[in-house]
């Protein structure tokens, strides 16, 4: 059959059937050496492709073989011509040809999958390297994808790659080896398929076996299913029956107890209600609020009582009886813990009296219709706890939050009196004693109470001013007592302190017990919250007090600094007397306060330390030098600052006594005016550091500093002569200088005392400052009296030396006299006048200076006498002349000289051998034995002519104003 003859369709038909079943037969025979041929698996395979080439007897032949394998004797005779009875040998040899060399390249492939398959048999991985492996590997992947479809062009030309390149004569052919590609290609595939076949096909009967054997086992479990639900049935109509009988009788039972109970519940809290109702018209606060919250604990636990009907409003009605005993328990608690309403009952009669007779002595003419405003006092009834602790004790038995609610409210409500009550209290005591006419109610506001007010207070004496203070204080105190109490009622009932307890024994055992038992269920938050509400009411209490106190300073602030100490001290005293009471109860400073009297006491104290200066320079330029009258009461001011006594006598009179000296640390003074005057300046200054510690620095500098200006201005009066152009003296006498001394020497005594009074109120780096001060100041003190003392031995130094100028003239006179016939000697000239000035000095000395002083003064005037005169006598060499009369006129001075000496003290002893008297005997010698009835005559002067001769004399002779005081 040539390629190019047409092949009729029944031919054709018959060559597919042909080819199929020779390619079958290749199989068979190709699977007669392979093991994996004879699986089961394999075979059925073989079956499925015959049916699917319409092969079904040579199929089932193949299968046969396959199974048992085929021999030349189990083939019928002529059963091939019964299959193909056309086909001839000589219809495939153009094929044979053809694939001759194809085949010969497949069985070679064969045999090397089935050495692969051997080689392989004990295991085969996916991941293996086998000849079939290869033949799978070998089909391009082109033939795996998913939409492999060769009716698409695409897909046709990729897979028959090389047609195109080929000429139509070898078509044919190329087509050929490309079918026949295609063929090994779907050989290797199936191949593959085969083995994998037969390589699970035990692992699928084992599994069909297992399932067969799960199938019979589920068929037993259902029979024994059936036959265990009969069995459930049966007991269930002998047993199960009677038994959920028995059970619905019991729950039927059940709701019947459940419903008696539900309508007792019913009937006992409908019963609750009705007695709370009765508790509150009976006034029985706490077992009103516990059947309230038995109601409420009832609504709470059992829903369906909180939802009948009837009950719907109970609980809003629970709320508001609550609510309700509430504020009746806190407004009763209130009203007991509160004092009067009325201000005016706190505001005593003797408070009033002592203002009247106050506003009397400073000149005030208070009304008559005024003098007794109040009608009644605190009785001990208002003042003691047994109205505060019952309405206590029932909040006790109510419950914390409202014992707290309740302190709360009473904290308000005495904030609110004491602002009130100042206030009235205020417009009781001036109405007492001016004409105030505005009436004062608890809506008045601050502004208009402090316009109508301040212009009054502002016109009071600084007496009256004080006194009011007093009062006012006198009314916090009622308050603070009050607040004490109800601090003292919460700690001893709450927290059982046993000093509060003690403090309330006196009220009654069986309060204090009762009201113990009903704190046991306060827990200790609550106890220290009502505590803490406690301690502020009285904080605050003290706060609004010490706020309308300085409030009231801060009014009178001008009046304050510009009156005079006294007064100043007496409204510093009142308001000291208000801090220590506040600061005791509170337990802390009053710092607002305290700040305001500082400020204020600053300014008093700049304004009066400015005064106290400028009268003190002004007495001082006027002052005579003259012994000073002395007040009476200055011994006794002076004495308790030696003493260190805590307060001082109160001066109420300026009263001038007889008295000229004071006595200070044993030791006499004689003070002049301007002395007088600062000592008590400084006693004011020691007062007022006393009375307000918070000044002591600024006193001290104060202090300092007036001794300071006195001590230059004495200098340069005195030792610069300033008095003489100041206050019109004629001349600085011994007197000046010693009553200057007695003055300086006054305050070096009392210097100490201040230094230890004053640093005993400082506190800090600035004491030692302050002490420098007074040390520095303490020797400007001693420098000042001893040059007092050289300026009086300077003066004595200067008249002897004008007095030995006369006693040169006389000598000189003697010796040119005519007449050479001796006289009767007596003194002359230059002996009378010094031993007079001697006298006056000596005088007012120890008339004037201690003991000390006074040796130390006279001690170096003979001393300097002595050597002066002496010197003198020698450099005139009187003793080297022969002339008689000289001699005896210069014995006869010496002796009156010498004489005059004799009561002066000497300084040391090796003075006691006096050069003037050695130089005096010297002469008595040389002039011979006296006669009788020529003996050196005594200077006798009466001491109203030395004091009126003298005392002008014995002064510088010129002023000394280089000094550094």
């Amino acid at each position: 059959m040539n390629d190019g003859d047409a092949v009729p369709d029944a031919e054709r038909g018959t060559l597919e059937r042909a080819r199929a079943c020779a390619y079958l037969s290749s199989v068979v025979r190709a699977s007669e050496g392979v093991e994996t041929a004879r699986a089961p698996g394999a075979l059925e395979a073989l079956e499925m492709m015959a049916e699917r080439a319409g092969l079904d007897a040579l199929a089932k032949l193949a299968s046969e073989r396959g199974r048992g394998g085929w021999t030349s004797t189990d083939r019928a005779p002529g059963d091939a011509s019964k299959l193909l009875p056309e086909v001839s040998m000589k219809d495939f040899e153009g094929y044979l040809s053809a694939m001759r060399e194809r085949y010969a390249g497949f069985v070679e492939d064969r045999e090397r999958s089935a050495r692969s398959a051997e080689a392989g048999s004990s295991g085969w991985s996916p991941a293996g390297t086998g000849g079939s492996e290869r033949g799978v590997e070998s089909v391009p992947a082109l033939f795996f994808d998913e939409i492999f479809e060769l009716h698409q062009p695409e897909t046709f030309s990729r897979a028959c790659v090389g047609l195109d390149e080929v000429n139509i004569r070898n078509l044919a052919r190329a087509a050929m080896e490309t079918q026949e590609d295609f063929i090994a290609h779907l050989d290797a595939v199936e191949e593959h398929l085969i083995r994998e076949i037969g390589e699970k096909s035990d692992e699928f009967f084992t599994a069909l076996s297992d399932l067969h054997h799960l199938h019979e086992a589920m068929a037993g479990t259902q029979r024994q299913v059936a036959s265990m639900r009969k069995s459930v049935r049966d007991i269930r109509e002998q047993l199960v029956k009677p038994g959920q009988l028995m059970l619905s009788l019991r729950d039927k039972r059940d709701n019947l107890e459940t419903l008696t109970e539900t309508f007792t519940k019913v009937a006992a809290l409908q019963q609750m209600r009705t007695d709370m109702d009765v508790f509150v018209e009976s006034s029985d606060y706490s077992g009103a609020l516990q059947l309230a919250e038995d109601i409420k604990k009832a609504l709470a636990e059992d829903e369906v009582l909180a939802k009948l009907t009837c009950f719907g409003t109970l609980p809003e009605h629970v709320e508001y009886t609550r609510n309700k005993v509430r504020e009746v328990m806190i407004s009763d608690f209130v009203e007991g813990a509160s004092l009067p309403k009325d201000a005016r009952t706190l505001v005593s009669a003797r408070t009033l009296d002592r203002l009247s007779e106050v506003a009397k002595t400073c000149g005030m003419e208070p009304p008559q219709s005024n003098s007794k405003l109040t009608q009644q006092n605190i009785d001990e009834e208002i003042n003691s706890l047994e109205k505060m602790i019952p309405p206590f004790i029932s909040l006790l038995y109510s419950g914390s939050s409202f014992v707290c609610e309740a302190l709360q409210s009473w904290l308000t409500a005495i904030v609110e009196d004491v602002r009130l009550v100042e206030r009235v209290a205020i417009h009781i005591m001036l109405s007492t004693i001016t004409q105030v006419r505005r009436q004062i109610t608890p809506s008045t506001d601050d502004t208009v109470f402090d316009s109508v007010h301040a212009t009054v207070i502002r016109s009071l004496p600084a007496e009256v001013f004080a006194e009011l203070l007093l009062g006012l204080k006198d009314i916090f105190n009622s308050y603070f007592e009050r607040a004490k109490e109800v601090r003292a009622m919460v700690r001893a009932v709450i927290t059982s302190d046993e000093e509060s307890l003690a403090a309330l024994r006196g009220i009654g055992e069986g309060l204090i017990s009762a009201a113990r038992d009903a704190a046991v269920n306060i827990d200790h938050a609550s106890s220290q919250s009502a505590l803490a509400i406690a301690n502020e009411a009285l904080s605050k209490v003290i706060d609004i007090a010490q706020g309308r106190f300085a409030k009231l300073l801060g009014v009178r602030a001008p009046m304050n600094v510009a009156s005079s100490s006294r007064e100043f001290m007496a409204i510093t005293e009142a308001t000291n007397a208000f801090l220590e009471l506040a600061e005791t109860v509170g337990k802390h400073r009053c710092l607002s306060l305290r700040t305001t009297l500082v400020n204020q006491g600053k300014s008093f104290v700049r304004e009066q330390h400015s005064l106290s200066a400028s009268k003190l320079i002004s007495l001082l330029e006027c002052e005579t030098w003259a012994r000073a009258k002395l007040p009476v009461h200055l011994q006794a001011l002076v004495d308790a600052l030696m003493e260190g006594a805590m307060t001082f006598p109160d001066v109420k009179s300026e009263d001038i006594g007889d008295v000229s000296s004071i006595v200070v640390g044993g030791e006499l003074f004689h003070p002049v005016n301007s002395a007088v005057l600062l000592v008590q300046i400084l006693v004011d200054y020691v007062r007022m550091a006393r009375q307000n510690p918070s000044l002591s620095t600024e006193m001290t500098h104060r202090t300092i500093d007036l001794i300071k200006q006195y001590n230059a201005g004495v200098c340069q009066l005195i030792l610069g002569a300033g008095a003489m152009q100041v206050s019109k003296l004629k001349s600085i006498t011994a007197k000046h200088l010693c009553l200057a001394q007695q003055s300086v020497s006054l305050f070096i005594s009392l210097l100490p005392r201040l230094q230890e009074i004053m640093c005993a109120l400082i506190q800090g780096p600035k004491l030692v400052l302050l002490r420098q001060e007074f040390d520095r100041m303490f020797r400007d003190l001693k420098l000042h009296k001893s040059e007092i003392h050289d300026k009086l031995v300077s003066i004595m130094s200067e008249r002897v030396d004008f007095h030995l100028h006369r006693l040169s003239f006389v000598v000189k006179s003697l010796r040119e006299r005519k007449s050479k016939t001796v006289d009767p000697i007596t003194p002359s000239e230059f002996a009378t006048a010094l031993t007079k000035e001697m006298g006056t000095l000596k005088r007012v000395i120890k008339e004037l200076l201690n003991e000390a002083d006074q040796r130390d003064v006279l001690g170096r005037v003979r001393r300097e006498l002595c050597a002066a005169i002496v010197s003198k006598v020698k450099s005139l060499e009187i003793a080297a002349t022969d002339d008689a009369t000289i001699v005896t006129q210069i014995s006869t001075d010496l002796d009156v000289v010498n004489e005059s000496m004799v009561e002066l003290p000497v300084i040391s002893e090796d003075e006691n051998e006096d050069a003037l008297a050695a130089l005096a005997c010297d002469f008595r010698a040389k002039r011979g034995t006296t006669t009788p009835g020529t003996a050196a005559p005594t200077v006798h002067a009466s001491a109203e002519e030395q004091t009126k001769e003298n005392e002008e004399h014995i002064a510088p002779s010129s002023p000394n104003a280089s000094s550094t005081h």
